[in-house]
């Protein structure tokens, strides 16, 4: 297995992964150590989000 790269921008995982169906206006949310690829036909639309959490409370709430 190879770690990620930043020369390549890749990182190659290797395991049991599982395939999720998701439809238009669905979340997705992942822990921060799963990988997730997008496998589509046609042209993907998607916003990807990471939320870090600093001393566990947000300031603002």
């Amino acid at each position: 297995m190879e770690y990620y790269r930043d020369e390549t921008d890749r990182e190659y995982l290797k395991g049991c992964g599982e395939t999720v169906e998701v439809h238009e206006g669905q979340i997705v949310i992942c822990d921060i150590h799963e990988a997730y690829r997008f496998i589509c036909n046609n042209a993907v639309k998607k916003v990807v989000l990471k939320v870090t959490i600093e001393d566990g409370y947000f300031h603002n709430k």
